[in-house]
């Protein structure tokens, strides 16, 4: 088995494992940047779309559908995070290869307000939020969110980049105005406040299943709970209705591989709550404190869609519903964009 890691940090503790796994179930494992390789698009309405890998010598090489079984995606930030996308949906849905990741579960989840409105739109609990560009109606906001404080962050950002708390009316007034004078769009929630120190869960899904869970705390001087930050975790045992809302989380994004941040509210008996999702979580926090093998999981999934894919079954990657895939028949044309949301709304009660 042929196996595909993009990625933007290939020494980086989460590729470094997952390939590891890999190679000890006999797997070949290729691992290239997004940016490796060229997208082609053919003229052709039956098809014949290419991809093709860079030679280093103002050359390139086709890269057939046969020639990886699976992908495994693992990239963020703001220089590969894009291109990723595109190739991540270029392998699957123009050439075929199935992927852990889909490329659509991925900007949904990269997108903090978006990925809460896919959230609210699967009956998932998640955190009350306003999305506003050029934010000025401070007491409006305020009212609304039950503050200060108010949480305030950019629309994406890892390991707590672009979060921040806006303590009291001045802080609000004065931040808010900044932003607004800047054309910044900014995702606003209710401040959850988790009791001392500050906590919450990191709970990573995978295939539809809980594979792993712990507990991540901020820094002494800092709200944000996270273990890139503060290097502090701790094992914990999670309810049967947080378990069950970070599959659900995961299904609502339409990724099979993602990891779930949840926060129990201190004040409203435990109350949890989706923060947000993120579709390239670090393996490296949640294997060390829980000692569970996260990365041997991704494996088996991916051998599984790939197994799957070679039965001649539409490729399969994720639960997302707006991903358009290959269609095997001549006779059944893909449905287009209106049609694909019609059907969505309807399998859905959206």
């Amino acid at each position: 088995m042929k196996t595909l890691i993009l990625t933007g940090s290939p020494e980086s503790y989460s590729v470094r494992r997952i390939a590891e796994e890999a190679k000890k179930r006999g797997h070949e494992v290729d691992i290239h940047y997004p940016s490796d390789f060229i997208c082609y698009v053919s003229s052709v309405k039956s098809g014949h779309d290419r991809l093709y890998l860079k030679d280093g010598n103002e050359e390139a090489q086709r890269v057939k559908a046969k020639e990886y079984d699976v992908v495994i995606p693992r990239f963020a930030g703001a220089t590969v995070f894009e291109f990723g996308c595109v190739v991540t949906e270029h392998l699957n849905g123009n050439i075929g290869i199935p992927t852990t990741s889909d490329a659509v579960g991925l900007r949904i989840a990269s997108n903090k307000f978006m990925s809460s409105q896919f959230l609210s739109q699967g009956k998932v609990r998640t955190i009350r939020s306003l999305f506003s560009q050029k934010p000025a109606d401070f007491g409006f906001i305020a009212k609304m969110l039950d503050g200060p404080p108010i949480v305030c962050k950019t629309t994406s950002g890892s390991q707590g980049a672009g979060v921040f708390i806006l303590s009291d009316a001045l802080g609000i007034s004065t931040t808010l105005g900044a932003f607004s004078k800047s054309g910044i769009s900014l995702v606003l929630q209710k401040y959850i406040d988790s009791g001392e120190p500050k906590t919450d869960l990191r709970i990573y899904v995978v295939d539809g299943k809980v594979s792993a869970a712990y507990k991540r705390f901020a820094l002494d001087s800092d709200f944000r709970s996270n273990y890139s930050l503060s290097k502090h975790g701790e094992k914990v045992k999670i309810t049967d209705e947080e378990s069950q809302m970070a599959i659900d989380a995961a299904k609502a994004v339409g990724l099979g591989v993602c990891a779930v941040d949840i926060i129990r509210d201190a004040k409203d008996k435990e109350k949890p709550y989706v923060i947000e999702v993120n579709g390239n979580g670090n393996l490296s926090g949640i294997e060390k404190v829980t000692g569970h093998n996260v990365a041997l999981d991704i494996v088996l999934y991916a051998e599984r869609i790939a197994k799957h894919n070679n039965k001649k079954q539409e490729p399969e990657s994720s639960s997302n519903p707006f991903s358009k895939r290959v269609e095997s028949q001549k006779n059944n044309p893909p449905e287009s964009i209106i049609e694909t949301i019609d059907r969505v709304r309807k399998e859905y009660s959206i």
